[in-house]
């Protein structure tokens, strides 16, 4: 029994090492637009670290040079990741080939609401973001909120270098999570509307000026 638990062992160690030299942890079989049956093989390049809950989704950036890659989680967060910058790269055609090739990733930007609440009370939005997508130039991001919320944010274009990206905030859409209740406008001039909700809240919406001054 001992020297089965000693081979089991080594085949283990065995299959990690093959895993780290780049062997195929997957396969997958599917048919391509000509109806011919392939087969292609996935492996392990990159483990990201730094969401502290779920994550809930991901997406590629369109247009960027360099792989780039936005997730939201449960956190209430959302990281841009990248990977990092090797100094020991002789050109860039060098780079374009072993870009994304086992190299180490990490977040560049990090925008959310940490530890706030996203667009509504106590358990409306706590559980963070759902979902998160690029604009298609890449130059802006929306986040869903669990409470229904869409927040925006865009790329500040007076920083031009993309591993220091400066994203800043739009107004974002909220509202109430469950059912209205009652609503009623303002008397003097009618400029606001108050609105009482099945989420225990009560909001008060007004129209906003597209562009501030």
């Amino acid at each position: 029994d001992d020297d089965d638990d000693d081979d089991d062992d080594e085949s283990e160690a065995d299959d990690d090492d093959l895993i780290e030299e780049g062997e195929a942890r997957m396969f997958i079989r599917f048919e391509n637009n000509e109806g011919v049956k392939v087969q292609s093989s996935v492996i392990l390049e990159a483990l990201l670290i730094g969401h502290e809950e779920n994550v809930t989704a991901v997406s590629w950036r369109p247009g960027s040079s360099k792989p780039c890659l936005i997730s939201s989680s449960m956190d209430r967060s959302i990281l841009i990741w990248m990977e990092e910058s090797d100094n020991n790269e002789e050109d860039n055609e060098s780079s374009l080939v072993t870009s994304g090739v086992g190299n180490v990733w990490a977040p560049m930007t990090r925008v959310g609401t940490a530890g706030g609440i996203l667009g509504g009370s106590v358990g409306s939005s706590l559980l963070g973001f759902i979902n998160i997508i690029w604009s298609h130039d890449g130059q802006q991001i929306i986040g869903h909120g669990y409470g229904g919320a869409l927040y925006f944010w865009r790329k500040d274009c007076n920083v031009n270098n993309s591993e220091t990206e400066r994203w800043v905030a739009n107004p974002c859409i909220t509202g109430h999570f469950r059912g209205i209740s009652d609503i009623s406008w303002e008397v003097t001039e009618g400029m606001y509307l108050l609105s009482s909700g099945l989420d225990q809240t009560c909001r008060l919406w007004t129209s906003l000026p597209s562009r501030l001054s």
